[in-house]
């Protein structure tokens, strides 16, 4: 995801809905594939650069579903700051 269209889109989605339906935060389902690079996740990809950066995003909860289906999608603990993560294998582990 580094089509500079889609990223705008979707910074301009969540600053709407922080600033027109005060929203406090987001959760993102299979968000390793937010920053997946054909076989690698890359924590360092545009998508969350431009989360850090932007003045609005960045002051809410962000959670992260860490994994995709792909390979190496399991990416619990490797999330930039300011990403709570949910740990799916703690969630199967107590239910």
């Amino acid at each position: 995801m580094r089509h500079p269209h889609v990223l705008q889109l979707i910074m301009d989605s969540l600053r709407y809905w922080v600033l027109e339906m005060h929203v406090d935060g987001f959760r993102f389902d299979l968000a390793a594939t937010l920053a997946r690079e054909l076989h690698d996740v890359d924590r360092l990809s545009a998508f969350f650069d431009l989360i850090q950066q932007d003045p609005v995003v960045s002051q809410v909860k962000l959670i992260a579903e860490p994994w995709d289906v792909g390979e190496g999608g399991y990416q619990v603990g490797n999330f930039p700051p300011l990403w709570s993560e949910w740990n799916g294998r703690y969630r199967d582990a107590v239910r």
